[in-house]
């Protein structure tokens, strides 16, 4: 079949939208309803009679540069290749076509907006399917995901384009297609002028990446509808519903609307456009502690005759901003959130149904309520899903335009301020509400993602406004703007914890639309490699100031490119061949790519716990954050000393919302040594641990085992392999490298600079024990923001020493300002297993608060490293640290043969600096007056 190509309008500034169907809601239609009732939602799409689903095996040609597509383009002709739709080019066929790309901030070229390269790929799709019975039907075609543009085709003619890579691009072809076989052809430009709103935190993947659905409809047809329930002053609600009928002959025809569950219905004669209402509807209202849904029924009914039928879930809530509270069902809300990206580590922006349903069953069981769906509408998918399952969501428009804050632009406003833009602003604003707006979960609209500017999303906030004042509206880019400030919400990103508490404060000294919004985190605690700390400070802070919404960390999940094999399994920036990429600024999420949890979501889980406790008198007061349900889970109590339980017992806890329990709890009187109550909450929801007492009581350490052989590995440590939060700290300017040590008879070590010097001293003690003493002493010219991470020592110990126990914060690695999910006591594990498998490799498997520590081999032969008053820190892995520093990847690590064990008088925190603020100054080393430890260590 031959097609005469537009092959310019992917450039062309005019041209955003061609012959595209104007935006309505998501549903999929059904023409038989017992069908439907017999469907799940999972199926829902996929089992319609009136729905083919066209995703599956497609024809794929790929040309490098789109000028070598013909203008006169013969589909029979030309040698396709398959390729699976959904998915992107990056990721089929093996890299075969572009390798990935990953970027953060920049544009991937330099071009200035809405200029394009000569030379930009494009990817031609062909489908093949087969109709009948034509007449009398409508057919209407829809794209739920392309990028960077579409073209669409069939049958001979151009049918339209499309941008927006993110929000549904529908198009008729009713007057096109025929009985028996039909063709589509989609060509799919690499870039279009929309690429510029389009320049988001992520791999910059192409192709047609959702599903593609085929309406086959009648003649008369139910097009749109928008249920809009309004709660009113008697706490009842009234829905009012626009249902939309499209058709030549709509005369006889009704409407029918019906809630399953509240037993109530209306009808009305169907209208190109309509409005049907129920009213003193007495409901339960949805939150997402307790997501109430109830099932609307929308029939398109001739002379008694069902022709389509609609299922849609429907959840009834109110929303109200007064001054700076947010309130929600009347209740001050607090988000719990995280961003999430569609990212899948084999397919890229693909995630099915159970993709989402694994991501969101997840973030249920790690005490997540909130979903910013970063940076662009989801696949309808997540939002059925997040009304279903209880989420509060920030339904983003696909707008970000990051990259002109980068040379050669270096305006971050050059696009957001350019009023010509608003017209691209507005329609991606308007699919985004015009698909999503039935939705109970949706609690904020966002006008995009750092997009700089006000002129065009003010544009976006006027529509908004006017047509759902209901959802309140978030953007954070505005907040750079005096005369904006914010919209519904004040935003920002990252604010470092003495700033969040100016804000908290909420005084007369703040600007005027801080004072008089609620405060919302759209991004905080950037989850990037070991971390991320100070995340407990941030929700001291929340839970004792009404106006601090919450947040949402950054972010759900790493990003990454999978491979079955290779050297690597996951890859970043630059692991393909880019020339311009931003490394492993990707691997920044509190879940693997695969969703094993890294050990930041586990604090996370711990510190969005639904009940919290603190010491009360003679008892425990428990508290329940949640807002609207009870807390009722079972209470399993620990009371250690030293480490060891030695009391343990149960209580049945029932707490109502915001409400608190004093439970009285006789623990036996507090002798010598440490005291500890460790309290688990139902199966799994969390733990926290109440320090009762601590109290330093040395232990005489005895051996007649010669130290020799342990001692002559003995080094000073000041540095670690680099956390992703470390990159921009002002650490000293040296490599740790043993023969650039200077280190003499009596330990001392110098840097070049002169900035301190290093003792590391030993001293034979009576009983075979020998104590090791460390002290930084600083350079008369030190400088005063000097930094370091840690200080201690290390060891190379023979590689059978691979049991490893002690008595300290465990199991899982932790840091001072990174321990909400770890908890005092005693542990046992293997060298190995202390390994955390980061993509990007950085110093991992830290352990704090340590007492004592055993490190010995399978008989019990080894080392015990105790008397520390000051506590000590410690790690183990079967790699040196030089090993780590120069591991670009968690496979470049090879177990080494030994034991490398580093000893710890001091371990600085980690913060979320590689996309956020320093740890707080309490979590680092204050070098000024020097540093000082000291342990004993005795062979076993």
């Amino acid at each position: 079949m031959k097609y005469r190509i537009q092959n310019t309008n992917y450039r062309d500034f005019e041209i955003y939208e061609q012959h595209k169907r104007a935006p309505r809601a998501y549903f999929i239609p059904y023409a038989n309803e017992e069908t439907l009732r017999g469907t799940p939602a999972s199926r829902e799409r996929y089992s319609s009679d009136l729905v083919q689903v066209l995703s599956g095996q497609w024809g794929f040609r790929y040309y490098s540069d789109s000028r070598d597509l013909p203008k006169e383009f013969d589909s029979s002709s030309v040698k396709f290749d398959e390729i699976t739709v959904p998915s992107t080019w990056q990721r089929a066929a093996g890299g075969k076509y572009e390798p990935p790309v990953y970027l953060n901030v920049a544009f991937e070229f330099d071009n200035t907006p809405p200029e394009l390269p000569e030379k930009v790929s494009c990817g031609v799709y062909r489908k093949r399917f087969k109709l009948s019975e034509v007449e009398g039907r409508n057919f209407i075609i829809s794209f739920l995901g392309v990028i960077a543009s579409l073209d669409l085709y069939c049958n001979g003619y151009h049918v339209g384009y499309s941008e927006g890579a993110h929000n549904t691009a529908e198009f008729d072809l009713s007057s096109i297609v025929r009985n028996g076989e039909n063709e589509i052809v989609a060509v799919v430009h690499k870039w279009s002028s929309g690429t510029f709103l389009e320049c988001q935190d992520m791999f910059r993947d192409n192709g047609i990446f959702r599903d593609v659905l085929l309406y086959i409809l009648p003649k008369t047809y139910l097009n749109d509808f928008w249920l809009r329930p309004q709660k009113q002053a008697d706490g009842s609600y009234k829905l009012n519903a626009t249902v939309e009928v499209q058709g030549e002959q709509l005369s006889g025809w009704s409407v029918e609307l019906s809630i399953e569950g509240l037993d109530v219905k209306t009808s009305g004669a169907a209208k190109e456009r309509m409005n049907l209402s129920l009213d003193k509807l007495n409901v339960t209202q949805w939150n997402a502690e307790q997501p109430v849904l109830y099932t609307a029924w929308i029939k398109l009914v001739k002379s008694g005759q069902l022709s389509q039928v609609v299922r849609v879930p429907i959840g009834f809530k109110s929303i109200e901003i007064n001054r700076n509270l947010f309130y929600f069902n009347d209740k001050l809300i607090k988000f719990k959130g995280v961003n999430h990206h569609d990212t899948n580590p084999k397919t890229g922006y693909c995630m099915t149904y159970e993709d989402y349903v694994r991501d969101l069953t997840l973030m249920k069981q790690f005490n997540v309520n909130t979903i910013r769906t970063s940076h662009y509408p989801p696949d309808p998918h997540l939002l059925m899903l997040a009304n279903e399952m209880g989420f509060y969501v920030i339904d983003e428009a696909d707008i970000e335009a990051h990259g002109c804050c980068r040379p050669p632009h270096n305006n971050y406003d050059l696009i957001a301020q350019d009023k010509t833009w608003i017209p691209r602003f507005l329609d991606r604003v308007k699919r985004m509400l015009f698909r999503d707006r039935n939705n109970v979960c949706i609690t904020m609209w966002s006008l995009g993602n750092e997009a700089g500017g006000h002129h065009c999303p003010d544009a976006c906030y006027a529509f908004l406004h006017a047509v759902n004042p209901e959802i309140p509206v978030h953007y954070e880019g505005v907040m750079r703007h005096e005369n904006v400030r914010g919209y519904d919400v004040y935003s920002e990103m990252y604010t470092h914890l003495p700033l969040l508490e100016q804000y908290a404060a909420a005084g007369d000294d703040l600007p005027e639309k801080i004072r008089q919004a609620p405060f919302f985190l759209c991004e905080y605690v950037h989850a990037m490699g070991v971390g991320p700390g100070c995340f407990e400070e941030y929700w001291q802070l929340i839970y004792a100031h009404d106006h601090l919404t919450g947040g949402c960390v950054w972010e759900w999940a790493d990003h990454a490119a999978y491979h079955e094999s290779g050297p690597y399994k996951f890859t970043y920036g630059g692991d393909h061949g880019e020339s311009r990429h931003d490394g492993n600024f990707c691997v920044d999420g509190l879940f693997y790519p695969d969703r094993r949890p890294h050990t930041g979501a586990y604090a996370m889980k711990n510190i969005y716990r639904p009940v919290r406790a603190k010491k009360s008198g003679n008892g425990i007061l428990f508290t329940n954050t949640n807002r609207f349900a009870n807390e009722a889970c079972a209470l399993r109590w620990e009371f250690l000393h030293n480490g060891i339980v030695i009391e343990s017992g149960a209580y049945d806890l029932d707490i109502p919302a915001l409400a608190s329990f004093d439970m009285p709890l006789a623990l036996p009187a507090l002798g010598a040594g440490d005291y500890h109550l460790s309290l688990y909450y139902g199966e799994d929801i969390a733990f926290e641990q109440l320090t009762l007492q601590e109290e330093y009581i040395p232990e005489q350490l005895q051996s007649g085992n010669d130290l020799g052989e342990v001692l002559a590995t003995l080094q000073p440590n000041f540095l670690r392999a680099w956390l992703d939060n470390d990159n921009w700290r002002n650490w000293p300017n040296a490599e740790y490298q043993p023969h650039n040590l200077i280190v003499k008879g009596d330990g001392v070590y110098a840097d070049e600079d002169k900035q301190f010097s290093i003792d590391i001293t030993t001293e034979q003690l009576c009983g075979g024990a020998v104590k090791i003493t460390g002290k930084l002493t600083p350079g008369e010219d030190m400088l005063e923001d000097l930094q370091i991470p840690r200080f201690g020592v290390r060891f190379k110990l023979p590689g059978a020493w691979d049991q490893v126990k002690y008595y300290g914060l465990g199991e899982k690695e932790n840091l001072c300002d990174f321990k909400e999910h770890a908890k005092i006591g005693i542990y046992q594990a293997k060298v190995g297993d202390m390994h955390e498998p980061y993509v990007k490799p950085q110093d991992n498997g830290n352990h704090g608060e340590v007492r004592w520590l055993e490190i010995t081999d399978a008989q019990g032969r080894g080392l015990r490293i105790a008397n520390a008053p000051g506590k000590l820190s410690f790690s183990a892995h079967r790699y040196s640290q030089e090993s780590l520093m120069a591991a670009g990847h968690d496979e470049d690590l090879r177990d080494e043969g030994a034991v490398f064990l580093s000893v710890d008088g001091f371990m600085r925190g980690t913060g979320s600096s590689a996309c956020g603020p320093d740890t707080l100054d309490e979590y680092k080393l204050d070098l000024t007056h020097g540093l000082e430890f000291s342990f004993e260590i005795v062979m076993m």
